[in-house]
């Protein structure tokens, strides 16, 4: 089998004080998958667009993946960008992150994939996004989300790393 630069993971979480199933499609940013990785945005309620806080073309091209996601996903879904490499030397100052997050109104966690720094809490804040924008759809303070979760081969999920 060949891999085209996608990577699925399955995570089971506790958000909230909810069981959430959380799918996570890495479509890696690369060009040369691109024209494929529209098929992945299609049904999203949320999407993290990833930059490297070392690599300043990164953080430009946050706008222009925001509008292609936008084209297959429409208005309603939420985003979150993080900021990855944390641990390295920066290359984007805090001013420009912050003209950033107040021109579009995103909220940026800074996150190292290496160390595991920010990552669970970047995942943890984006599913009670969803959490709440999904009970405010339904009209409701209270949702099940545990209807689908074989409860009985859970473990403790609140000591387990996010990724």
């Amino acid at each position: 089998m060949t891999t085209i630069g996608v990577d699925f993971r399955f995570k089971t979480m506790i958000v909230m004080d909810k069981i959430v199933k959380v799918q996570v499609w890495d479509t890696a940013g690369q060009e040369r998958y691109r024209s494929i990785t529209n098929a992945y945005y299609r049904g999203a309620e949320g999407i993290l667009v990833v930059f490297d806080l070392t690599n300043k073309e990164s953080f430009n091209n946050i706008q222009n993946w925001i509008k292609e996601v936008t084209i297959y996903t429409g208005e309603d879904v939420i985003f979150m960008c993080l900021g990855n490499k944390s641990d390295l030397k920066k290359e984007i100052s805090k001013s420009s992150i912050e003209d950033f997050k107040k021109k579009t109104n995103l909220e940026i966690f800074n996150v190292s994939a290496k160390s595991g720094d920010g990552v669970e809490d970047a995942f943890k804040h984006i599913i009670e996004l969803l959490i709440k924008k999904n009970m405010e759809k339904k009209g409701t303070n209270a949702i099940n989300l545990n209807s689908n979760i074989d409860t009985n081969n859970i473990k403790d999920k609140k000591n387990e790393s996010c990724c």
